[in-house]
């Protein structure tokens, strides 16, 4: 049985704190869990952008686009 690690807040004070922890982060992933990420994220824009929302942007009203990139380090 595979337990789901516990998500923490954490609170920064400076971008450069965020951005040290974020790459420490990448740093410790796995290759697996890094694709995993990357395999959520698409999961979550094809859920956003879904073919209901594709029907509205037909009429040229209004469009949605979220580019999501494999980021280099995967």
């Amino acid at each position: 049985m595979v337990m789901e690690k516990k998500k923490r807040i954490k609170i920064y004070n400076t971008f450069e704190e965020l951005e040290t922890d974020q790459i420490q982060i990448g740093i410790e992933m796995s290759l697996q869990e890094r694709f995993e990420a990357f395999f959520q994220m698409r999961k979550f824009h094809d859920r956003l952008f879904s073919i209901q929302n594709a029907a509205s942007d037909r009429d040229g009203k209004t469009k949605k686009r979220i580019l999501i990139s494999k980021p280099g380090w995967i």
